[in-house]
């Protein structure tokens, strides 16, 4: 507090403090969690992240997700991270997080595109021309028939069979003829 009313700034305290203990700063960092909140209908708790880390690039997620998940309890899986960016002259942080009661919830409430990147959920198989044709082929279906509709080239009518380039003999001669 007696800092705060001389003006200095959290970042001046950093320095100052982190420069006389030189030999174990490098590699240490502090975590700040502001503006916390518990959303009950997504079953999380929602944050700022802040990180101090002077003398370090950054810290990866994988580091920051355990120290969450050991200071809330919960398991390494429940903890998602995004958003985070290094500020302007290094040694500090922020992003987001989120810290789901368990891995099931995060599996129903998180972005398909996140849980996909976590390799949690798998990305599908089907293109979207074909998730299109399908769609098309079910409205053309009535009733219980729609759940049978699959994926696959329409039944062709069937050709007569003929010598390999019997047509173009054929208009060959056609054409010839008159």
């Amino acid at each position: 507090k007696q800092l705060r009313k001389e003006g200095k700034y959290r970042n001046e305290i950093c320095k100052q403090f982190y420069s006389q203990n030189k030999t174990w700063w490098a590699m240490e960092y502090t975590v700040y969690c502001r503006r916390v909140m518990s959303n009950r209908l997504l079953c999380r708790k929602q944050m700022v992240v802040d990180v101090f880390h002077p003398g370090r690039a950054n810290v990866s997620k994988d580091e920051l997700s355990e120290k969450l998940a050991k200071k809330y309890k919960k398991g390494k899986e429940c903890v998602v991270l995004y958003g985070f960016n290094t500020v302007f002259g290094g040694g500090r942080s922020k992003g987001f997080a989120f810290v789901y009661d368990n891995e099931d919830y995060r599996k129903k409430y998180d972005t398909i595109a996140r849980l996909r990147k976590m390799g949690i959920m798998q990305k599908g198989t089907l293109t979207r021309k074909q998730r299109k044709d399908v769609k098309i082929r079910q409205k053309k279906v009535k009733g219980t028939k729609k759940a049978k509709v699959t994926i696959g080239k329409k039944k062709q009518k069937d050709k007569q069979i003929c010598p390999i380039g019997f047509y173009e003999n054929y208009y060959f001669l056609q054409k010839k003829k008159k």
